[in-house]
């Protein structure tokens, strides 16, 4: 099956549902919670045609949901995504904590939309799920195409970094001449 292969917004099917620990090497205690989907994306929103349109062929691709941060504090933004994603999720939370996540059939067959983004990991490029939305979510309610989001962010971010030149230093001579 091929898979996702730039970014955008797209419309999944959940395959497969997962709940697992990360990191894999770690002692017991330092693994922390981590929520894996397996998605089949049928189609993907046309910014420019303001419209879903069909894939030729079916896609996958998988999402890792961090539920915990590293330092150990819950990844609230995540949490808020899935939830979002997934109505009746928060009502299972609320009663089995993690364990709501353990019930693969809850999630196996839902519909939801996906933001995806480029990425590097070691060397290599890849595409990966940025954000999840509820299938139903308008993807043109920001009337703005994601892949202009990189475009306006890596502008900005080289305008943050570039070095101010330094201020000239003042000449003894000329300071005397000063009224002040």
């Amino acid at each position: 099956m091929p898979y996702i292969t730039e970014r955008g917004r797209y419309l999944a099917m959940v395959q497969f549902a997962d709940l697992g620990t990360y990191p894999k090497d770690a002692d017991e205690s330092q693994k922390k919670p981590v929520f894996s989907l397996k998605l089949e994306v049928n189609g993907k929103y046309d910014y420019k045609e303001k419209k879903w349109q069909s894939l030729s062929e079916i896609c996958h691709i998988y999402s890792n949901n961090y539920l915990v941060n590293k330092d150990g504090t819950l990844n609230d933004s995540k949490l808020k995504q899935l939830k979002t994603a997934f109505p009746g999720l928060e009502h299972k939370m609320f009663r089995e904590e993690f364990g709501a996540f353990a019930d693969a059939e809850f999630f196996v067959g839902k519909s939801l939309q996906f933001d995806a983004k480029e990425s590097e990991y070691q060397g290599r490029k890849r595409v990966e799920v940025s954000w999840l939305h509820h299938e139903d979510d308008d993807p043109g309610k920001a009337n703005a195409d994601p892949s202009q989001f990189s475009r306006f962010s890596s502008m900005l971010r080289a305008t943050c970094s570039a070095k101010a030149e330094p201020a000239p230093t003042p000449d003894p001579e000329t300071e005397k001449d000063l009224p002040f």
